[in-house]
């Protein structure tokens, strides 16, 4: 295939699949010194010795999932759901506190639609699940899991849809993202499940967002969540012990958070997103990480044109560069979940208990 590509473009991919990929490309985007960090998942895994741990525990969560009931009532899981206020007094200061809120004024929005704003974006909903029994001493590590762009944790509205009824023709493998969801509660996880602005993308990506992250509500939302895990108010959850993961916007917004909160998070994992500035095929100069990044594993589909890779792997090098830990696992696919992330991602995570 012809790629069209120049300085912050990538549209087309030049390989054809993962085969031709490794053959013809994959030595000149990866520096030799970074290759036994990455691993392929094709028809035979291929990977150093120090990556047996990834492949460990294949068992989890490898089971066919038949409909059985709303994930509420579940024996297995605890439900909770709860509401993150933007600010203690539940107004959100992105519309009182926002650089461009002046500029807009200026512009004749009255101080009526403003308020309408803030009394719309007041709050959003998380859904948290846990295995149900006593928690271990200290609790159960947790998991951030954000969704991509336009593609909410649906399955997880227990009045909506039956949890363990998802099918493998589900867009971006919405069957493996339920598997994996299994997996990490089989592992001992509590899984929190974070939605963007009405639910459609995290507002990550771009320069004027990363360096007045408070024109955004997500910056509030984050920053109150984050002290909510912290506070100690949910129980059987053990705060020293934060991993975070999601997939496309998602993926960008888990960017977002080791970069902004690095010291809050043992690990994190990034499908088929690249560095929290950089947007789909549109991308620029990978910035360098802060020396605290969480350790981050990558996974990535070779015909993801949505994402491409090259981004991807990029900033998977500059964290190299910069002596972080990182692995990348390169699969034969597109833009979704792949069918081994759920015993990767727990075994990955089960390596920083």
């Amino acid at each position: 295939m012809k790629i069209i590509e120049g300085k912050h473009l990538q549209v087309l991919l030049k390989w054809k699949d993962l085969a031709d990929f490794r053959r013809s490309h994959f030595s000149s985007i990866v520096p030799a010194r970074n290759r036994g960090d990455v691993f392929f998942l094709d028809e035979t895994y291929e990977y150093s010795s120090k990556l047996d741990f990834l492949f460990a525990k294949q068992s989890i969560a490898q089971g066919d999932y038949t409909p059985n009931g709303p994930i509420a009532q579940d024996p297995n899981f605890s439900f909770q759901e709860i509401e993150i206020n933007y600010s203690p007094t539940g107004k959100i200061p992105w519309v009182k506190y926002n650089p461009l809120t002046p500029i807009v004024k200026k512009l004749g929005v009255s101080d009526a639609i403003l308020d309408g704003i803030e009394n719309t974006f007041q709050a959003r909903k998380i859904r948290l699940l846990r295995p149900k029994g006593e928690p271990p001493e200290g609790g159960h590590p947790i998991v951030l899991m954000s969704h991509g762009s336009l593609a909410p944790h649906q399955p997880f509205r227990p009045e909506e849809i039956s949890f363990l009824g998802m099918h493998a023709e589900l867009p971006f493998g919405g069957y493996n993202e339920a598997r994996l969801i299994h997996g990490l509660l089989e592992s001992g996880y509590a899984v929190m499940f974070l939605d963007a602005e009405l639910s459609m993308v995290w507002t990550t990506n771009g320069p004027l967002v990363r360096h007045l992250p408070q024109i955004t509500t997500d910056h509030y939302f984050l920053k109150n969540l984050l002290n909510l895990i912290n506070s100690g108010e949910l129980e059987g959850i053990n705060a020293l012990q934060k991993f975070a993961l999601g997939i496309s916007s998602g993926g960008y917004n888990t960017s977002r958070l080791g970069n902004e909160y690095p010291d809050e998070f043992k690990a994190i994992v990034i499908q088929a997103a690249g560095q929290m500035k950089n947007l789909g095929p549109i991308f620029k100069k990978i910035s360098k990480p802060k020396p605290n990044h969480p350790p981050t594993m990558f996974l990535h589909g070779v015909m993801d044109t949505i994402v491409p890779i090259g981004p991807a792997l990029d900033y998977f090098n500059a964290l190299k560069q910069s002596d972080i830990e990182a692995f990348f696992g390169i699969f034969d696919g597109g833009h979704a979940w792949n069918e081994e992330a759920p015993f990767l991602i727990p075994n990955y995570f089960d390596s920083f208990l």
